[in-house]
């Protein structure tokens, strides 16, 4: 099954990665924490449209009309939009094991 190739984020980490770390490092954002960001991040936009590669995806694998599905969707991408407020804005969250 090729088409699940489309939906790795190496590609995008990697680019993000060498133009946001600097940035991150001169406001004293720890590393870390800038990663965890950017995974978060990236998670949601992969399951938002116009990208919403997993989202196209799993309609297509389970033979669900798209529209269908977004009602469904709407409350997690909720959750996960305010996971990523709590992970960008308290960092001692997603940090106290380190």
């Amino acid at each position: 099954m090729p088409f699940l190739l489309a939906t790795n984020t190496s590609p995008a980490e990697l680019l993000k990665v060498l133009l946001l770390a600097p940035i991150a490092e001169s406001y004293n954002i720890s590393l870390v924490h800038f990663g965890i960001i950017m995974v978060v991040n990236l998670a949601v936009g992969f399951c938002t449209p116009p990208v919403g590669v997993n989202l196209f995806l799993s309609s297509q694998i389970a033979g669900i009309k798209l529209e269908d599905m977004l009602r469904d969707v709407v409350k997690f991408l909720i959750i996960l939009v305010a996971d990523v407020l709590i992970i960008s804005f308290v960092p001692a969250l997603s940090t106290a094991l380190l």
